[in-house]
């Protein structure tokens, strides 16, 4: 790799070229690997949609066997939940859904966090 690395850098160097010229990684693979990626994110996320509303007895908390309302309101529509979710009050989750609901939750709102943050400062220094 590094040997393949040092030829690429002294090439460009001597056709006056400041970047190294990598060959082994194609633009038409990078967005392949994107696409498939893409088609199995929108799968699943589809899958839980329909699944969701077929058995909710599955993918719901406490609140759909005990017939109390969640606050925030009903969670109709496409990707309601995310909404929902992100409204609801701290105290609200931990006794409707439960400890390990808010602990889940709270891990991934932090990790939401840090995902932003790093995005945005990978968009602001690859841009």
């Amino acid at each position: 790799f590094w040997r393949n690395y040092f030829d690429n850098y002294a090439a460009s160097n001597a056709t006056g070229l400041e970047r190294p010229m990598y060959t082994d990684i194609q633009v038409p693979s990078v967005m392949t690997g994107l696409a498939i990626n893409l088609f199995v994110f929108v799968f699943i996320l589809i899958a839980y949609e329909v699944l969701r509303k077929m058995i909710p007895s599955i993918y719901s908390n406490r609140s759909y066997h005990s017939m109390e309302i969640p606050p925030g309101g009903a969670r109709d529509g496409a990707l309601g939940w995310v909404k929902a979710s992100l409204r609801t009050p701290w105290n609200s989750i931990r006794k409707i859904g439960g400890l390990d609901s808010y602990f889940f939750l709270r891990y991934l709102r932090m990790c939401l966090q840090i995902t932003l943050v790093t995005g945005i400062w990978t968009i602001i220094l690859l841009w």
